[in-house]
């Protein structure tokens, strides 16, 4: 199912989005994520979950610019064994993860070494979809997700969008 959050912007939506994700205190009420309670829970605990999130700003809140595309394709996934053992990060695992997704989720870059900011707007934000839908999420936050990019990465993102509903994901849009 996808649920959309309609108003003006500035009206609250992205506020409610972060605090579902964790990013922002509760004044009350609670907070369930696959049948948790997850009010208390930081935002890893809430990952753990299977929340994702697709942030408002790609820029800002989505990626480290400074940072090549294999590596904030597992930005958040650092404490996950694959890709990090004995609190070393594992190389051949992130570069292997980044070839995998670069192609699913057709990321035009010349490699998983690229520094994601010289990548277009489109090719950034499939990034960010790309993290957060490598792995089917119970939950799926969704703020504008085609802010800025072009027709055929729109069409993409959508597509991506609904093959995760349509795989089980529950979306907050």
């Amino acid at each position: 199912v996808i649920v959309g959050l309609v108003g003006g912007e500035g009206n609250g939506q992205a506020d409610t989005l972060e605090a579902i994700a964790g990013l922002r205190s509760i004044a009350a009420g609670q907070i369930d994520i696959a049948n948790e309670n997850a009010t208390g829970m930081d935002v890893l605990q809430r990952r753990g979950l299977g929340l994702a999130s697709i942030p408002e700003d790609r820029i800002s809140q989505g990626l480290a610019t400074g940072a090549s595309v294999a590596e904030n394709l597992v930005a958040t996934r650092l404490n996950d064994t694959r890709y990090v053992r004995n609190g070393l990060l594992d190389l051949k695992a992130i570069k292997a993860n980044a070839v995998k997704l670069i192609e699913q989720f057709s990321i035009r870059v010349g490699g998983p070494s690229y520094a994601v900011d010289t990548l277009s707007g489109g090719n950034m934000q499939k990034v960010v979809v790309a993290r957060e839908l490598a792995e089917q999420p119970k939950l799926l936050l969704v703020n504008q997700p085609t802010r800025g990019v072009d027709l055929g990465a729109t069409q993409f993102i959508w597509r991506t969008i609904t093959d995760a509903r349509d795989a089980g994901a529950a979306v907050l849009l």
